[in-house]
């Protein structure tokens, strides 16, 4: 659907980050984490998106490893482009 709306993959520089997390075990944690990190480092002036399992029972550790990263704890089609 982004792909549709004229954003496209980047390696770098990226204006938006989406990441979908899970938390169904504790090696899941912390790879969320190092992504997110790992993004947050990588794109400084991105928006970064988080979803997921992860983020919606850990919202406060997400909140605190990026000032800048949001956590959104539903994304539908109507809303993904507001």
């Amino acid at each position: 659907m982004l792909l549709n709306n004229d954003f496209k993959e980047v390696e770098s520089d990226a204006d938006i980050c989406i990441v979908n997390t899970c938390t169904v075990t504790q090696t899941s944690d912390s790879k969320s984490r190092k992504m997110l990190r790992s993004l947050a480092k990588k794109n400084p002036n991105a928006l970064i998106v988080v979803m997921g399992c992860y983020s919606q029972l850990n919202s406060e550790e997400v909140k605190s490893i990026e000032d800048k990263i949001k956590t959104k704890y539903q994304m539908s089609e109507s809303n993904v482009l507001e």
